[in-house]
């Protein structure tokens, strides 16, 4: 029997499926003109720090924060804080949220 190449998150049908190689984008369903930002700079507009910026840029482009730390070289909870840093300072509650608000805000 083939193994199926993708899940959906909990099974049901009709759900987007999870993937491995989509982006953030894709996965959330941000509209394809939607505007990620191609480096961490472009997002000190949005009142981060520098720090948080790339924290930001790594959210959208679908990295978790075990991988943020990685490419970063710092420590997982030092990550977690800055992610709860970026969320407060964007006025919302989830990695979803944000990068939507990321989107809209930089068109």
């Amino acid at each position: 029997m083939p193994i199926p190449s993708a899940q959906t998150q909990n099974g049901n049908c009709g759900e987007k499926p999870v993937t491995r190689g989509t982006t953030a984008a894709e996965h959330l369903s941000v509209a394809p003109a939607a505007h990620l930002p191609e480096s961490p700079a472009e997002l000190l507009s949005l009142g981060m720090t520098p720090r948080e910026a790339e924290i930001l840029f790594w959210i959208t482009q679908g990295k978790s924060n075990p991988e943020i730390a990685i490419i970063l070289e710092m420590r997982l909870v030092t990550v977690k804080k800055h992610v709860q840093n970026v969320l407060q300072k964007l006025g919302v509650e989830n990695r979803t949220a944000a990068l939507r608000e990321v989107t809209e805000r930089l068109v």
